[in-house]
């Protein structure tokens, strides 16, 4: 069996304006996960994708980044 090799992935964003509804952060931070998954998929057929660590910042938002940590 082959083994695949690991992409490790962080991604941090900064927002200077407050969200919209339709924009909030854990959609945000949700389709950036999505995206860079199918695109080293796409890419890179050979690599396995984990996300590192994804956070983030956006000033007045109602609702909290979620974070993520598998350092």
């Amino acid at each position: 069996m082959e083994r695949r090799q690991k992409l490790l992935v962080h991604i941090s964003l900064e927002s200077k304006v407050k969200p919209d509804m339709e924009r909030s952060p854990s959609k945000v931070l949700s389709t950036l996960e999505n995206i860079i998954n199918r695109a080293v998929q796409v890419r890179f057929p050979e690599y396995d994708v984990e996300i590192g660590r994804l956070e983030g910042n956006w000033p007045d938002s109602e609702e909290e980044f979620p974070t993520v940590n598998n350092d």
